[in-house]
């Protein structure tokens, strides 16, 4: 039996994990979550050409993952894997992250 990871938790492998995609895009397009100006190519992940552009389509432009598969070619569950390793990895590099309330600032 697998165990329940909370959302947020980094897990053995270091990856943070149960983040959904839907969440992060909702949180940075309602400035909760800060997004880089310039979108961060992991050169390991698959299609780094066009890496940036699937990151900004899905969480700058709001594009569903099926119109960015048929973009470029690409199946929409190759579409969200690559998009689960992006975030992972951005998170955990701090180019993408939780935006302290203005509460929060003030403490």
């Amino acid at each position: 039996m697998r165990r329940k990871e909370k959302p947020g938790a980094v897990n053995q492998s270091g990856l943070v994990t149960a983040l959904s995609l839907r969440f992060v895009r909702e949180a940075i397009r309602s400035h909760r979550f800060s997004f880089p100006s310039q979108v961060p190519i992991f050169l390991h992940l698959h299609r780094p050409d066009i890496q940036w552009r699937i990151v900004l389509l899905y969480f700058i432009h709001g594009w569903p993952s099926v119109r960015i598969a048929a973009r470029y070619g690409m199946t929409r569950e190759r579409v969200m894997q690559l998009l689960r390793q992006w975030t992972s990895r951005a998170i955990l590099r701090g180019y993408v992250g939780r935006i302290p309330t203005e509460r929060e600032c003030a403490i």
